[in-house]
């Protein structure tokens, strides 16, 4: 006989029982604190080894423990069942089953939003949580089941967004110490950077909350964390970083590809931009010279630098060479050059192509919150106002890259052929991450 089993002579069944449950859920979020991440592939396997354990201790302690609270033993076996990343129907059933005995179990309300959420009822999770409404895992989860709900429009859309950033706050509030928190709060502000207003403010708050995050050593190995912001890096073509947390989402659950498919697409791209670069968009050296001899200053159109119309000068803003820019923001300055070729890639993020200048000098430009069918097409004249550039150049698992990219955070500022790109050009872009798990990892959609 257990020890646990020795305590219960002397003290309550609910007691014991509680104990392993909390003792569960231990082994469970500290499994990887403990061992090596190659175990990580058989952490699910163990953790339903350990639940088939403390189940023994449910159906030894049963009469004792229902005799005591029948409400609070269905609400431990309930809560011990949703311990896996599966959906199980009897915990559903026991934590239905403490509720209706006792309606001001609050814990077992926070347990069955879990269930209902892993079933895909967010609608039903939602209503769960909200009986929790001071209670920091109601609350975040709360600020990811609101992003689930079903939209009629644009406007009911931000509308949710925005009630779901106040209760990831509001979470973060009341326990600055709980890095699960704060990975919301991060994908939180991530959603609405994409979904709402382009703000380096809030992608600062999404990168800053990540960094909070990492602090607590639950949240430490969570893959959702890294995930996450890997793709937060990824938009600010911090690229080394971005794949290297998505090789660490990657190692936490080797189980989900994701991850792992976004490292690989994004080492494509990376490849593919620098073949481009290097080889001018792979365009013979007579196809090349009659594109550049093309190129005019009449194709910055409202930054040409000298010219007039109407008796009014134009915006100014000074005409450089591609290869006289300095790395970051060039204030008051404008490049222009021909499109070379496209650069496919299977993320969604930007629309990605290649421009060379009279130089013959090559970038890559990537366009975000472009609409889509409005891409560019070989041959086209660009001009990019305040040209934000990033030097890639670093090496990843025996890959090294070295060019330099062009970041537009909007086609709105382009200037194609001669004219500014219209609004109807301007698309928002959305997120998707990780399907949540009963470690209250988040996700976007």
């Amino acid at each position: 006989m257990s020890s646990d089993q020795d305590k219960s002579e002397t003290e309550k069944a609910i007691d014991v029982l509680q104990r392993k449950v909390k003792k569960l859920y231990e082994y469970r979020d500290f499994y990887l604190l403990k061992r090596p991440l190659e175990d990580a592939l058989k952490k699910d396997d163990d953790v339903k080894k350990e639940l088939l354990d403390t189940l023994k201790s449910f159906d030894e302690l049963e009469g004792k423990a229902q005799a005591e609270d029948k409400s609070k033993f269905f609400y431990l076996k309930g809560r011990a069942l949703n311990v896996t990343q599966d959906h199980d129907p009897e915990a559903e059933k026991l934590l239905s089953k403490a509720i209706k005995l006792n309606s001001n179990l609050l814990e077992a309300w926070n347990e069955l939003g879990f269930c209902m959420w892993k079933r895909g009822d967010s609608l039903g999770a939602k209503k769960c949580f909200l009986k929790n409404p001071k209670d920091k895992v109601a609350l975040r989860s709360l600020a990811i089941v609101l992003r689930q709900q079903p939209s009629a429009n644009q406007e009911e859309r931000v509308k949710i967004i925005e009630e779901s950033l106040v209760k990831a706050t509001e979470s973060v509030e009341l326990d600055p110490s709980d890095g699960l928190s704060w990975v919301v709060l991060g994908n939180s502000y991530l959603v609405s950077f994409f979904s709402i207003l382009q703000s380096p403010k809030k992608m600062k708050q999404a990168l800053a909350a990540y960094l909070q995050a990492e602090k607590d050593v639950i949240a430490q190995v969570d893959p959702d964390l890294y995930y996450n912001k890997g793709i937060a890096l990824q938009y600010q073509e911090e690229y080394l970083p971005a794949l290297e947390a998505f090789s660490k989402a990657a190692a936490l659950d080797p189980t989900w590809n994701l991850p792992k498919e976004k490292e690989r697409k994004l080492i494509m791209y990376l490849e593919t931009a620098q073949q481009l670069v290097t080889t001018q968009g792979k365009q013979r050296p007579k196809k090349l010279h009659s594109m550049l001899k093309g190129l005019s200053l009449k194709h910055l159109g409202p930054y040409e630098e000298s010219a007039e119309k109407g008796g009014e000068a134009k915006v100014t803003m000074t005409n450089v060479a591609l290869k006289d820019l300095e790395q970051g923001l060039n204030k008051d300055k404008v490049v222009l050059g021909k499109v070379v070729s496209g650069l496919h890639s299977e993320d969604s993020v930007a629309f990605s192509f290649c421009i060379t200048d009279k130089n013959e000098t090559c970038v890559v430009v990537t366009v975000y919150n472009l609409a889509e069918g409005r891409g560019f097409i070989i041959g086209d004249s660009i001009a990019i106002p305040e040209p934000y550039l990033c030097k890639v150049a670093f090496t990843h698992k025996d890959k090294s890259f070295n060019f330099n990219s062009i970041r537009v955070p909007t086609p709105l500022v382009l200037v194609v052929n001669g004219r500014r790109l219209s609004r109807e050009h301007h698309a928002c872009t959305l997120v998707t991450t990780k399907v949540a798990s009963t470690t209250q990892s988040d996700y976007t959609s």
